[in-house]
């Protein structure tokens, strides 16, 4: 027996919202803060480890903020279906790359510089991304920071030891 697509497509789209309520703050984002701090201030001797610290508590807190406030589910490219056929307003990973660099803009740093990184640039597979470098330091060897793959909870590493091949977007933002 077959089951009619007028049945099954109101079914998925109400199962999909459902899961929208299912996320939580994680206990452990001190730790993630914490780590992060680290992964920055291990990037060069000339950053600033109290600037490594500030930065990295506020991408975590505000990461999680915008994980509520854009209702995130997993995986990733479930939110971008949501968003993509306006269930949801915002969640893309150019908007969460867009939002925390404008977090960034609240403060001054000295010792580090964020860009816009892209993997896969105008393809179905393109990505967006924050990297954060130390001051007078290329995109290259700067530090990825993803808040979109795991729906508000960052995933970093360098951006020449990653398995994606990133290319700096422009305009490059926040720089000292």
């Amino acid at each position: 027996m077959l089951i009619s697509s007028h049945f099954v497509r109101p079914f998925l789209i109400l199962l999909l919202l459902g899961l929208g309520g299912c996320a939580s703050l994680p206990k452990d984002a001190g730790d993630d803060a914490v780590r992060l701090s680290l992964a920055i201030e291990t990037l060069s001797p000339m950053v600033d480890p109290l600037e490594a610290r500030r930065v990295a508590e506020l991408l975590t807190r505000e990461s999680l903020r915008l994980a509520e406030t854009y209702r995130s589910v997993g995986p990733a490219w479930l939110q971008n279906v949501l968003v993509n056929s306006g269930f949801r307003e915002r969640g893309l990973c150019y908007h969460w790359v867009n939002d925390l660099l404008t977090a960034l803009e609240s403060d001054e740093y000295r010792s580090l510089v964020f860009y816009r990184g892209g993997y896969a640039v105008g393809t179905f597979k393109e990505h967006n991304t924050l990297v954060i470098a130390p001051y007078g330091s290329s995109f290259e060897e700067g530090l990825v920071v993803d808040a979109w793959r795991y729906q508000g909870r960052l995933h970093w590493v360098r951006v020449v030891g990653d398995e994606l091949d990133w290319e700096e977007l422009l305009p490059a933002s926040i720089k000292p």
